[in-house]
């Protein structure tokens, strides 16, 4: 019930972006938090206009870790402004955002008033040790998947590959999926957070194991024709999430 109105109150404030709205980035920056004397006390919010996820990151700069991520639309509190990055509230999530994937005040206003504030996503944290695993194991994709193979660049097969990934972060993982799945700390596949293990399930068995990126998507050594790959993840075969990072 909760999602179906999530999702018609997001869509109405999609067709008011794109219909009613710019439809592009929009020029924010230092007038976020333009401020009178007598309003100086105001809160002042920013929408994500992004695709996908935008990384909210440790310093003002693409140098900066990333420390949290929000979602399409996601609401921050903005708190400060630096050549070109704003200072971030949202969630538990404190940081930096490039000014340039932020809509305007006006327009996270209307999208407050259309959609309401406790209807739009807020950031998830990302630990360091999660996103140097995911960066690290992304390295490697576009090398070949083999059957029974554990080698990263010469090729390896979906258990092959996470056990291989998580060895280097001084995670010791059995061999096999059906294996991995029972270690760990087993979660629900909506609450996996970036670098968590998802496995699929057929017939009563656990067949596939993926890495979770967020949003939707997965890391994985996927078959012989596509091999170490980004692919979607298949919500119609998961089953559950462990976490074995902490």
């Amino acid at each position: 019930m909760y999602r179906n109105k999530y999702a018609l109150t997001l869509a109405i404030a999609i067709m008011w972006i794109v219909c009613g709205g710019q439809a592009v980035r929009a020029e924010v920056g230092s007038n976020l938090l333009t401020q009178t004397k007598s309003d100086t006390n105001e809160e002042h919010f920013a929408a994500a206009n992004v695709s996908t996820k935008l990384n909210i990151r440790s310093l003002p700069g693409v140098e900066g870790d990333i420390v949290g991520k929000i979602q399409a639309f996601g609401l921050m509190e903005v708190k400060g402004y630096e050549n070109g990055w704003c200072l971030v509230n949202s969630g538990e999530v404190a940081g930096y955002v490039s000014a340039d994937y932020l809509y305007s005040p006006q327009e996270t206003e209307q999208l407050i008033e259309t959609v309401g504030m406790a209807n739009l996503p807020v950031a998830e944290k990302v630990s360091p040790v999660r996103q140097q695993l995911i960066d690290f194991a992304s390295q490697f994709i576009g090398n070949p998947y083999v059957w029974g193979g554990t080698s990263l660049t010469n090729g390896a097969d979906c258990s092959g590959y996470v056990q291989s990934v998580y060895r280097e972060f001084g995670v010791e993982l059995p061999r096999v999926s059906a294996a991995q799945a029972n270690v760990g700390n087993r979660i629900a596949v909506d609450s996996a957070q970036p670098g968590d293990l998802i496995f699929y399930e057929k017939g009563g068995s656990i067949y596939h194991v993926v890495i979770n990126l967020g949003n939707g998507q997965v890391l994985n050594a996927s078959c012989a024709k596509k091999g170490i790959c980004v692919s979607n993840l298949d919500y119609s075969h998961a089953v559950w999430a462990v976490d074995v990072l902490g």
